[in-house]
């Protein structure tokens, strides 16, 4: 891996994102504060190493931004990254769509069998009140 990445036991098996993101040929725009204290920005340089070559646009990096901050603190240079994201996808056009694979594949050949559980599951509704609840 990057000697800068930190990766925790679980992070190889669930959250592989640099595994997912250099195979990945969806259009995908990394948005990252340079003064993350959750997730290191080195991290951030990691992903956009390896999807580059793929994606054409430049990382929006916020300067100043934090793990929680960047849509409203830095409105203003996080709506221009996404308007040009956007931008680049509607003047690209439409994609082919590549048959799923991974874990999306798995999950869809179970899915016929998983289907009626989870109609099952998804119709339970509680039974309606006989009155209506008033604040105590």
């Amino acid at each position: 891996l990057f000697p800068e990445t930190r990766v925790w036991a679980l992070d190889a098996q669930f959250f592989n994102n640099l595994g997912s993101l250099a195979s990945c040929k969806s259009p995908t725009q990394l948005v990252h504060g340079d003064c993350d204290e959750t997730i290191p920005f080195s991290n951030a340089q990691d992903l956009y190493a390896v999807c580059r070559a793929h994606h054409p646009l430049p990382p929006g990096w916020i300067t100043g931004g934090s793990h929680n901050d960047i849509e409203s603190r830095h409105r203003d240079a996080f709506l221009a990254i996404l308007k040009e994201f956007l931008a680049h996808i509607l003047a690209a056009g439409p994609t082919r769509v590549m048959p799923p694979s991974g874990i999306s594949a798995v999950l869809k050949s179970v899915g016929s069998s998983v289907s009626s559980s989870a109609k099952a599951l998804w119709s339970c509704t509680a039974p309606p009140r006989s009155q209506p609840a008033h604040d105590m």
